[in-house]
């Protein structure tokens, strides 16, 4: 992948001094993520979650999600007179792929058995060499890149992988009558996965990608001109078939704001419908962005969001991380309280010496009885979750206000 094949000097400087971070994380006692009791030495959890870096929202959120799950089973084997208690040991790995790795070989090193984290795919295919060959387990509440999906390895995920997501995307994509695409991706093993799967599958059933322009670099020129180039695309394909027909994808993290942005100066992009994925949806702060929430509702930008119904559990979880942070509580974190709250009954349930294979089936034995969240998890055979439903929400002005509105649902293989 371009600019992502060997490892900078810079940033193995900066995991080790992460990976210091990871012990203060652990051991600061004006810390409240540390919650042991005296007595039995605590069951330690790790947590790698991206606090800096492109999409801090989805970590901190994460982190405080995480605290409560620490939290409430300590509270809960406090209750049943357990002597054991459990720990949280995080570090933020800045979204950096090698820096995940070097955390993930640490947590190996102090035999720490379960990792919950990390967030992105990128980070998570870069440490499943070291994860597979390991003794430990990670389940991560967002990772969602296809060729994770293996079956009996160490990764749990919490979520479908990415191509139920796709067919979700593209039978939007023709159910709006799109028949021609052009695509600006992140530049990540996440970006090119989607691009790569989609564009097989659009072309499948009779699309065309017209063309496709990626960014490892936020700088504003470097934006520009991708959006130029793939203006002048929609240009001549405007001019042969009309707007009608034609649509732009974005696939992007937070910085998607950005991009909507400088594409808002370009009168031939607003003439198309715009579409993005579940890595930009639902954000409130594009709702107040001045040229980019109009832009959005003059294209009629829409992006699916995996549904799971939130429990009492899961709705008060949601109210206490927002009220706590003054973040959004994305549906991401409520996910890594679960993995925690599952991960942690097995860990103290089991002797400390069990085998990788028996944890994990121990792991999957407590998700079938676990009430979470999101109620009932099924994972696959490849520790994925086995199925989902997709809402497209779609940027509208309404009278005045900018809102997301739920427009599409995408359920048992179809959009409606």
């Amino acid at each position: 992948m371009k600019g992502r094949s060997k490892i900078n000097r810079g940033l193995v400087c900066l995991a080790i001094l992460v990976l210091t971070a990871a012990f203060i994380c652990a051991c600061n006692e004006n810390d409240d993520n540390v919650t042991a009791r005296q007595g039995a030495q605590p069951v330690e959890i790790g947590g790698i979650v991206g606090l800096t870096g492109g999409s801090p929202v989805w970590g901190r959120s994460c982190l405080r999600a995480l605290r409560y799950a620490e939290a409430d089973v300590n509270a809960d084997l406090a209750a049943q007179g357990a002597e054991r208690s459990v720990s949280l040991v995080y570090a933020d790995s800045a979204l950096l792929p090698v820096v995940a790795d070097y955390l993930m070989r640490s947590f190996v090193y102090q035999g720490i058995r379960v990792v919950v984290g990390p967030l992105t795919s990128s980070e998570l295919l870069t440490m499943q060499t070291e994860v597979n060959a390991s003794g430990s387990i990670v389940i991560s509440p967002s990772s969602t890149l296809p060729q994770l999906s293996t079956v009996g390895d160490n990764i749990l995920r919490m979520v479908p992988n990415d191509n139920v997501m796709i067919d979700a995307i593209v039978q939007a994509l023709l159910l709006k009558g799109i028949r021609s695409l052009a695509v600006m991706y992140n530049d990540d093993d996440w970006g090119t996965a989607i691009l790569n799967n989609l564009k097989t599958a659009f072309e499948g059933k009779g699309g065309t990608v017209i063309g496709s322009r990626n960014y490892a670099n936020l700088r504003p020129d470097i934006l520009q001109g991708g959006l130029d180039d793939l203006s002048a695309l929609i240009a001549a394909k405007i001019a042969a078939d009309g707007a009608g027909t034609v649509g732009f994808l974005l696939i992007s993290y937070d910085e998607g704001q950005g991009i909507l942005n400088l594409a808002a100066a370009d009168p031939v992009l607003g003439q198309v419908r715009w579409f993005g994925t579940d890595g930009y949806v639902g954000r409130d702060d594009l709702l107040t962005d001045a040229t980019a929430a109009p832009f959005c509702a003059q294209t009629e930008y829409m992006a699916p969001s995996l549904k799971l119904t939130l429990t009492a559990k899961g709705e008060a979880l949601k109210a206490k991380v927002e009220a706590a942070t003054g973040l959004p509580a994305t549906i991401y974190s409520l996910l890594a309280y679960d993995a925690f709250y599952v991960a942690a009954k097995a860990l103290v349930n089991s002797p400390r010496d069990i085998g990788v294979g028996d944890l994990r089936n121990r792991i999957l034995a407590e998700f079938r009885f676990y009430q979470g969240t999101t109620g009932t998890i099924d994972l696959n055979a490849a520790g994925d979750r086995a199925s989902g439903v997709y809402y497209f929400w779609q940027v509208k002005n309404n009278a005045g206000t900018y809102e997301w509105q739920h427009v599409l649902t995408y359920e048992n293989g179809g959009v409606s």
